[in-house]
């Protein structure tokens, strides 16, 4: 799972760029190409997707969100999610560059502070009770 902070006022329009992206690559990851919307977080469970697929889920702030099945697992680029923010925001990359910063702690800081994130977010993460 991975999550970026986006000005609330860029969702919108946030959303307008996944669902075209998603359309535009459907075919490459799926043989089902439909986008599935869901509202709010318990829909992603009742969206229709057997439990044992891989699918992308993109969550606009809990009030709504798009589902796509990923049949093609090894046609799927592993940070289009990332790319895609990216590209609306019109920035290179989102990256780890405050980590490279003298005196940041490098590497091993930015893994420390996954793992205290992780179990902070542990009683909200409602993906758990997917599982």
């Amino acid at each position: 799972m991975q999550c970026f902070p986006v000005p609330q006022d860029r969702i919108k329009e946030l959303e307008s760029y996944f669902r075209q992206g998603m359309s535009l690559a459907g075919d490459t990851w799926s043989n089902q190409p439909k986008i599935v919307e869901c509202k709010g977080r318990s829909d992603v469970s009742s969206s229709g997707i057997p439990p044992s697929s891989p699918y992308m889920h993109v969550d606009f702030g809990l009030q709504v969100g798009l589902v796509h099945i990923i049949d093609k697992a090894k046609e799927f680029r592993w940070d289009y999610g990332l790319q895609t923010i990216a590209g609306m925001l019109e920035i290179d990359k989102l990256s780890l560059i405050h980590y490279d910063q003298p005196g940041a702690g490098g590497e091993q800081k930015y893994e420390e502070d996954v793992k205290a994130f992780k179990e902070s977010f542990k009683a909200y993460d409602w993906a758990q009770s997917l599982a």
